[in-house]
C-alpha cells in the first residue's frame, strides 16, 4: 500500500505521539503504584534457539523457517529474580500453544509470600496489526486491560493479581524498551553461548557419538549472571528513561 506524501507524515504524527502519551499514562500510572508501596515486577518470556544451546544451527540453504527453541518465563525486578520457579516449555514447528491460567495463579502467591503488593508489568505476546494507517492504532491494548493477557504461554488474568493484593499493567508496545528483562534475557544468552562446552558430556558409542547437554545447570548459571548490582543497574536505567519520557523529551537514554 502507497501512501500519498502528506498523509504520510500525518500517519506517523498521529502514531509517534500516540505512542508517547501511551507511554506517558503508563509511567504516571505505575509510578502511582510504587508511591503506594507496590513493588515492580516485570513479567516476561524468551525463546532460547535449540542451536544456541547445541552449537549446531541449520545451513544457511536450509528451507526450515521454524526454528526449535525452548520457550522461558520469569519475572524480576530491582530486587533480582523472583523466588518463583520458572517456565519452559519446547516448542517446535508443530507445537500448538495452550496457554495456562494456573502458572500466572503460582506466580501471584508467590510474589504475594515475598514482597506483598506488587506491580506486575508485563510484555503480552504482540497482536497483528493492521496495516490501513491510522486502524492499526485501534489494536493497541490499553495499560491497564480488563480481559486475560497472553504472556508467551501464560495466560495472565488481571483480577486474579487484584484478588493477590496485586495490580496488572501491561507494557505499551511503543514502551518496549522500559523493562530490565532484555538485558536480563541478553546475560543468559550470552553465557549460554559462551558456556555451553562446559555443560556437555559425549558418551562415545561402537559407532556413533553421543552429546548430552546438562540443560538445566546451564540455564541455572546462566540466570545467575544477572548480578544484583546489574539488576539495580538495569531498572535506574529503565527510571531514566522513563523520567525522559514524563519530561517530555524525546532522547533514549540507552
Amino acid at each position: 500500500m502507497h501512501l500519498k506524501p502528506n498523509l504520510l507524515k500525518a500517519v506517523t504524527h498521529l502514531l509517534v505521539n500516540t505512542g508517547k502519551n501511551q507511554c506517558d499514562l503508563y509511567i504516571k500510572d505505575l509510578r502511582r503504584l510504587q508511591q503506594d508501596g507496590f513493588y515492580t515486577v516485570y513479567l516476561g518470556g524468551t525463546d532460547i534457539s535449540e542451536g544456541l544451546v547445541t552449537g549446531e544451527f541449520p545451513e544457511p540453504s536450509s528451507s526450515k523457517k521454524v526454528v526449535n527453541a525452548w520457550s522461558m518465563m520469569h519475572a524480576g525486578g530491582s530486587r533480582g529474580w523472583v523466588p518463583w520457579n520458572y517456565k519452559l516449555m519446547f516448542k517446535t514447528d508443530l507445537f500448538l500453544w495452550n496457554p495456562s491460567s494456573e502458572i500466572f495463579q503460582e506466580l501471584c502467591v508467590s510474589l504475594s509470600n515475598s514482597y506483598g503488593k506488587c506491580a506486575i508489568v508485563a510484555k503480552p505476546v504482540k497482536a497483528a496489526m493492521e496495516t490501513n494507517g491510522p486502524s492499526m492504532i485501534a489494536t493497541e491494548q490499553h495499560h491497564r486491560p480488563s480481559s486475560p493477557v497472553l504472556v508467551n504461554f501464560m495466560s495472565c488474568f488481571p483480577l486474579v493479581a487484584q484478588s493477590h493484593g496485586h495490580e496488572f499493567l501491561c507494557l505499551p508496545s511503543h514502551c518496549g524498551h522500559l523493562s530490565p528483562l532484555d538485558t536480563a534475557w541478553s546475560a543468559l544468552k550470552w553465557y549460554t553461548a559462551k558456556n555451553r562446552h562446559e555443560y556437555t558430556t559425549k558418551n562415545f558409542g561402537k559407532e556413533s557419538l553421543r552429546k548430552s547437554i546438562l540443560f538445566k545447570d546451564l540455564i541455572k548459571t546462566g540466570m545467575k549472571q544477572m548480578t544484583a548490582s546489574k539488576w539495580e543497574t538495569a531498572t535506574s536505567r529503565v527510571q531514566k528513561r522513563e523520567n525522559y519520557y514524563l519530561n517530555g523529551k524525546r532522547t533514549v537514554v540507552i
